[in-house]
């Protein structure tokens, strides 16, 4: 049986390793503006997405550049439907003049984090759903309420993990002011996400071997040592015989 996985990353941030990350990932998530990110941001990634054959999503965000989406926010649900409505048309108008289809739409930061148990924040992502007639994946947290509801809705997901990132009992990503939140050592993230591939299991911070089924991985581009810590992701699964796709 061939073994594949979606290797996605957080593109279009600012990163300078952006270029080299796309020759190896095989779906990429581009920032729309709400914490980073403007048209010509978009359309350079675009245009490595193009040339790399990447599938293309976007990855909206609070509207908080300051915090860099990174901070939960306190929100009307009619501002966070407006300010993820305009970051989405963007995204979309700017995919349609590159020929490109929308594989996915991917929250970033503090909202993805939010969407874990937020149904009313997430009761405005599937009215966005509905609203562009959107029919590609979200990629959702394990677990979480807006995998639950997109699911009831009918709509196509893809349950995600993290390469690079700690998690809690309930699947919930550990808090980034936990100082083991963030994993940066290249042999110990590729260990463990082989594993995790191979077991479809992970091991939370506090011990406990939890059942995790996905389909697709992230490896934010942010993360010190991206680049480094991508080939050896690459080579490691070139090794298990594990397929980026």
């Amino acid at each position: 049986m061939r073994l594949t996985i979606d290797l996605n990353s957080d593109l279009g941030e600012g990163s300078s390793y952006d270029a080299e990350i796309m020759t190896i990932i095989s779906s990429c998530n581009i920032a729309c503006g709400g914490h980073t990110g403007n048209i010509k941001s978009m359309q350079e990634s675009m245009e490595l997405a193009i040339e790399n054959h990447l599938k293309v999503g976007a990855h909206p965000s609070y509207q908080d550049p300051e915090n860099f989406g990174r901070k939960s926010v306190s929100i009307s649900a009619a501002k966070l439907y407006t300010d993820l409505a305009f970051q989405l048309e963007n995204f979309h108008n700017l995919a349609e003049k590159n020929r490109l289809k929308a594989n996915h739409w991917k929250p970033h930061g503090a909202l993805y984090n939010d969407l874990f148990w937020n149904a009313e924040k997430a009761e405005i992502l599937i009215e966005l759903m509905y609203d562009f007639g959107f029919s590609g994946e979200l990629y959702v947290a394990p677990n979480s309420k807006i995998k639950e509801l997109a699911l009831a809705e009918g709509f196509a997901i893809a349950t995600e993990a993290f390469a690079d990132r700690n998690y809690q009992d309930d699947l919930q990503l550990v808090d980034r002011s936990h100082p083991n939140a963030v994993l940066s050592d290249q042999e110990k993230i590729t260990k463990r996400l082989v594993q995790m591939i191979l077991t479809k299991e992970v091991k939370s911070l506090n011990g406990k071997i939890i059942n995790f089924d996905f389909q697709t991985v992230c490896l934010h581009s942010d993360t010190p040592r991206a680049l480094e810590i991508a080939k050896r992701i690459k080579e490691v699964f070139i090794e298990n015989q594990i397929h980026i796709e």
